[in-house]
């Protein structure tokens, strides 16, 4: 069999690829409970109750497709690769498993039904196995393909290792033992995880997420487009304004996270819970784009190799 060369045109494509997948599948999240807004006359509590909704199919696929990114999508460093992965699989047990039902008037209703627990149990389910499926050969062709790359010393190392398959394992005895609460209630704590995580993605990007990947040395892998650690010089200028960026998403995803737990446990009106569920989208696709223009301006900036003259 003959051997792969690596093809830096085709690892670009990839790479900007996978991040526009990502912010089309965050739109197609939004264009949910625009659709119900549309074409019913009233939008639907929150974004996640667009699942009771025609819009059902929208809302699964775009956060479907959006886990599967997140998996697939390769960090710069092995904490960023757990952490990616991580949320990938929440995304796609978001995806999965319908919220808890409510009123017109945003208000939970006291019994879920039982029919759509039935179904979250089966996605969940069907779901840990994959992803474990996934994990175990994932890790398999690393290893005998790729070999691993990530330069992090230890402890650290092996706690990142071993992040996704305790989580894995332990999702799965407990599906076992308690199907039923978790397929009532998964989907508000795995959104909510989800987002955190995505939170703790942009704060590694910023200057003191660079000093704790230091301090870990935890360096980028090569072949990354984004891995601008430099903050010297030009490259650090040029990392310092997208610096800025990645610290607004983090702290913008953490403060609308808190302060949406906060409203979601008491009566608020459902429109206020849909605009902050919205605008964490709206960081999803912030952060995403950013990662893409600052790849973009990666590329095309010149580098010393690229000097015709050898300066």
């Amino acid at each position: 069999m003959a051997i792969l060369k690596y093809d830096e045109r085709e690892y670009k494509a990839t790479y900007f690829a996978l991040r526009v997948g990502l912010i089309f599948s965050s739109v197609l999240v939004l264009l949910a409970p625009l659709s119900v807004r549309m074409f019913d006359g009233s939008a639907p509590p929150s974004i996640s109750d667009s699942w009771y909704t025609d819009a059902r199919m929208i809302f699964v696929l775009g956060l479907a497709a959006a886990g599967s990114l997140l998996i697939v999508v390769r960090g710069d460093t092995q904490s960023e690769q757990t952490l990616l992965n991580v949320a990938g699989g929440l995304g796609l047990i978001v995806a999965g498993a319908a919220c808890w039902p409510k009123d017109d008037n945003g208000k939970s209703l006291e019994k879920y039904d039982p029919d759509v627990a039935r179904l979250n149990m089966y996605a969940i389910g069907a779901l840990l196995v994959v992803l474990l499926a996934v994990w175990i050969l994932g890790t398999v062709i690393q290893r005998v393909l790729v070999k691993p790359r990530w330069n992090t010393r230890d402890p650290y190392k092996w706690i990142l290792n071993a992040i996704a398959p305790l989580l894995l394992v332990g999702g799965l005895i407990g599906f076992l033992r308690f199907r039923t609460p978790l397929a009532e209630h998964a989907h508000g704590p795995a959104a909510v995880s989800l987002f955190v995580l995505l939170g703790c993605v942009a704060l590694l990007r910023t200057g003191p997420g660079v000093r704790f990947l230091n301090g870990i040395e935890d360096t980028p892998v090569d072949n990354s487009l984004t891995a601008m650690r430099n903050f010297d010089g030009e490259t650090g200028k040029r990392a310092g304004k997208f610096d800025r960026v990645y610290t607004l998403v983090a702290i913008g995803m953490f403060v609308v996270v808190a302060a949406a737990a906060a409203l979601g446990k008491s009566d608020v009106r459902p429109l206020l819970i849909l605009i902050m569920e919205a605008l964490l989208l709206v960081l999803f696709v912030l952060f995403w784009s950013t990662q893409t223009i600052e790849a973009w301006v990666s590329d095309k900036t010149p580098t010393d190799d690229d000097d015709p003259e050898g300066g």
